[in-house]
């Protein structure tokens, strides 16, 4: 497993984590926290998702990452929770994420 491709897949996926660990720390009190831990979980996930497909392309996880952000900033936005400061419940913040995530990987991964 090429080192560069492990830290390709993290930084999209971090792109995809930003809106779950960020605003549920956040809403927890542990803000401080979110960049270590997002990153942490970013990197076990890449590690898993090349581990698992070593093929797949990093275009397709970039796009994957990239539309989860976009789709749970748009889901905070419409419903007016915030998703900062703690101004969502950590419930709500999970929600959104989720939907953003099967969203996501709907538009980015159907064959």
């Amino acid at each position: 497993m090429p080192p560069f491709r492990v830290l390709d897949f993290t930084l999209a996926l971090s792109l995809a984590f930003a809106p779950l660990v960020m605003p549920l720390l956040s809403s927890i009190g542990q803000a401080r926290t979110g960049l270590v831990v997002g990153t942490a979980m970013s990197a076990l996930v890449a590690v898993a998702v090349l581990a698992h497909a070593p093929n797949v392309e990093s275009r397709l996880v970039w796009k994957f990452g990239g539309l989860t952000f976009l789709v749970s900033a748009g889901v905070h936005l419409l419903t007016g929770t915030g998703a900062n400061a703690g101004d969502a419940s950590p419930i709500v913040v999970v929600a959104a994420w989720a939907v953003s995530v099967i969203v996501g990987g709907t538009v980015v991964f159907r064959n």
